[in-house]
């Protein structure tokens, strides 16, 4: 065995050095190491446990080795061989707490341990004592317990504090692994179907002139920097019993219940934030009442239950062929899995589940392009496969949003499925929902002949349920409408409240709400702007981020900004989007508008705000020629602009600019000449770049108004010239 540092820290994580922990078993753990490299991870079970037979009489030692026991049993559960042994892990990770009860990785086992077979709150203790102990410092086991409790949360409808953790689980991990785990999360973050304000990170507020309350401030954050979240709530109790008028601590509390999953507390402090914030600043007041609701669970005399309602199913085909044949259900899009270049690409294709969109009422059989009565999607019915092996049957289970219409759906479905599908148990509630979320969150089901009909048709469907949502009792409005609680002065606060909710709920529909127009039918001014340091935006609340004016704000700030759009995709950032292009010259780095006009565009298009994402890439193309910017830069923005008016059905300004492409561009890019003409025949049928002999124009040559001259007019009888970089 290579000679060891004996005075680094050792390696099962106890945080003591190799010397005083587990060196008179390195030569052991080495042997099961190499089994464990080796998949087999029952040979390094049973040769650890030899050992632990023979007799160690160290006890940190002894940790060590069971340790390693512990993550072969794990890999042996998740490897599919066998479930894990509850029972045999329970056992080991007592005997670790009894030899070396401080051990933070044995208590990381501990905790997951205990989140597996008792839950949340109920593990809560443990994660807390685990957190204190690890301090902030990598441990792998810590990394993984957070990140099993984030699992948790997620599933438990705890968003902001699943993210959290998420995040913490992140900070956690070895240093090596760190990036591509932030990554992951990141991603996780952006395509979990998360209202927009739980993918925001949050932070807690400065408070000056603390005083002697200021070690208090020093203990809660601290509590709150290492993931313990309950306790940094607690921590800012005295200072809130102190400082009652002071929304910043009521909000420091309401973020550290949120965190640790006490939604009901949170949602207390977090109103009384928007309390005491209300006469100074009413629209941060909005943003804490925002979050508050956010968090809230609606009364039972308000409520609309999203159900539950599982079904035996017959057979499998026969109950396809039949929902296939219904006007109400329309099958969604299928991933299939099959590769469809293979030999058996044609053959029938067999799911192992299939998902319908139930609607309201038929599709119609041919709608005019100015159809707008389209069907509502008011419940999904997915349909999965049995498994003869196992002698499973298929099943079945309908989600559908309110009870009187779950139970309509039941009869509808016993009606057309001929007794194909059976009940099983009662209906059971998944989610309580607030009415004007119901209203935001109800899609219609558009299917147009074009993608432009079908954009066209979404928004005029969006449009009626704004129309709709101006007319629907709230009780954060004390159960009025908007349209009446825009006469009382009281509920200005909420009113604004009430807006961005509605902009939040849209969103995770993917449609893009401009809250100003909103604002200005409510009598609501427009949003404010500030400018604010790049210090003072670390202090600032995300919510805030739209009335950031970066007009004239640091490069810094509009960089953060950025970033942030870029990881949270949130669409209060698109105004901070919008607002980049126009900044004065003094002020600007031309990377950072490129980078905001990119970021920009994949909004608009995502949102299907075509008009503006094409507009954008007009400018951009103007403002590339002006700062001469890379010709391979502006070929990008010509292809954007291409799949904008392709988008927009504008075929002869699309050939246009696949002419452009061809004629100016490709002769001077030889390195991009063969991606360029491929995206010109995908997305365009008719050119000369798709004759199979068709010559690719050489620089020099003439061409119908020459060659584009950045900041010069072409020449329309001689060769034009190309800026290059550099020349």
């Amino acid at each position: 065995m290579p000679e060891q540092d004996v005075y680094r820290a050792c390696h099962c994580g106890s945080g003591k050095k190799l010397k005083f922990c587990c060196l008179s078993v390195m030569e052991d753990l080495g042997r099961a190491n190499e089994l464990e490299e080796r998949e087999q991870f029952e040979k390094a079970v049973t040769y650890l446990e030899g050992v632990l037979k023979k007799g160690v009489s160290e006890r940190s030692a002894r940790t060590g080795l069971r340790l390693m026991v512990a993550i072969n049993l794990m890999r042996l559960g998740n490897g599919g061989n066998e479930a894990i042994d509850s029972d045999r892990m329970r056992t080991l990770v007592q005997e670790m707490l009894k030899d070396t009860p401080d051990h933070p990785e044995v208590l990381a086992i501990d905790a997951m341990q205990e989140l597996q077979e008792k839950g949340y709150p109920a593990a809560q203790k443990k994660f807390s004592r685990m957190l204190q102990k690890i301090n902030g410092q990598q441990s792998p086991w810590g990394a993984a317990a957070l990140y099993g409790l984030g699992d948790y949360l997620l599933k438990d409808a705890h968003s902001l504090a699943a993210i959290k953790h998420y995040f913490q689980s992140g900070l956690l991990s070895n240093a090596e692994n760190r990036e591509a785990m932030f990554e992951d999360i990141a991603q996780l973050v952006r395509t979990a179907g998360l209202l927009y304000p739980f993918r925001l990170n949050f932070q807690l507020r400065p408070i000056a002139g603390l005083g002697a309350l200021l070690a208090q401030f020093e203990t809660a954050t601290k509590l709150a920097a290492i993931g313990c979240f309950s306790d940094a709530a607690k921590a800012f109790a005295p200072i809130a019993r102190e400082r009652r008028n002071d929304w910043q601590v009521w909000w420091n509390m309401g973020l550290c219940h949120a965190w640790a999953a006490e939604d009901p507390l949170a949602v207390m402090a977090l109103t009384a934030a928007s309390s005491e914030a209300a006469a100074a600043d009413p629209e941060t007041a909005a943003d804490c009442l925002m979050l508050a609701r956010l968090l809230d669970q609606p009364g039972d005399d308000i409520a609309i239950e999203t159900l539950l309602q599982d079904y035996t199913v017959g057979s499998m085909t026969r109950i396809l062929m039949l929902l296939d044949e219904s006007k109400r259900l329309s099958r969604v899009d299928e991933k299939h899995d099959h590769d469809h270049d293979s030999a058996t690409a044609h053959e029938p294709h067999n799911p192992s589940s299939v998902t319908y969109a139930v609607l309201d009422k038929p599709l119609p059989e041919d709608p005019d392009p100015e159809f707008v009565d389209w069907p509502n999607v008011c419940a999904t019915l997915m349909v999965f496969a049995g498994d003869e092996k196992s002698n499973t049957p298929a099943k079945a289970r309908l989600i559908a949003v309110g009870r009187e219409n779950a139970t309509g759906l039941m009869a509808y479905l016993q009606e057309i499925a001929c007794g194909e599908l059976t009940p099983t148990g009662e209906l059971e509630v998944e989610l309580k929902l607030f009415p004007e979320q119901v209203l935001c969150d109800r899609n219609a089901y558009v299917v147009s002949k074009s993608p432009l009909a079908n954009v066209k048709a979404t928004r005029a469907s969006v449009a009626r349920k704004i129309d709709l949502w101006f007319q629907q009792p709230q009780s954060l409005l004390r159960g009025l409408t908007p349209t009446e609680a825009a006469k009382d002065p009281q509920l200005a606060v909420a009113l604004r409240a009430a807006v961005l909710l509605m902009e939040s709920y849209f969103h995770r529909r993917d449609q893009l709400i401009d809250v100003d127009p909103i604002r200005e039918r409510l009598g609501l001014p427009p949003t404010p702007k500030f400018s604010v340091t790049d210090e003072e935006l670390r202090n600032l609340g995300p919510l805030s981020y739209r009335r950031v004016d970066l007009t004239t704000a640091p490069e810094n700030v509009v960089l953060t900004l950025l970033l942030d759009a870029q990881r949270t995709e949130a669409p209060i950032l698109v105004p901070c989007l919008r607002e980049v292009p126009h900044r004065p010259a003094t002020f600007n780095d031309p990377r950072i508008t490129e980078f905001a006009q990119v970021s920009l565009v994949r909004f608009l298009q995502r949102y299907m705000r075509l008009e503006e994402a094409l507009e954008v890439c007009t400018l951009a193309i103007e403002r590339g020629r002006k700062v001469k910017l890379p010709l391979q830069a502006l070929a990008t923005w010509e292809l954007r602009l291409l799949v904008q008016l392709n988008i927009q059905e504008r075929s002869d300004e699309a050939k246009d600019v696949g002419l452009r492409l061809w004629t100016q561009y490709i002769p001077k890019l030889p390195e991009l000449r063969k991606d360029l003409v491929t995206a010109l025949r995908a997305q365009i049928p008719e050119g000369p770049w798709h004759a199979s002999d068709a010559m690719i124009p050489t620089a020099g040559t003439t061409t119908a108004g020459g060659i584009w001259t950045p900041g010069a007019p072409a020449a329309a009888e001689a060769p034009g010239k190309l800026w290059i970089p550099g020349s």
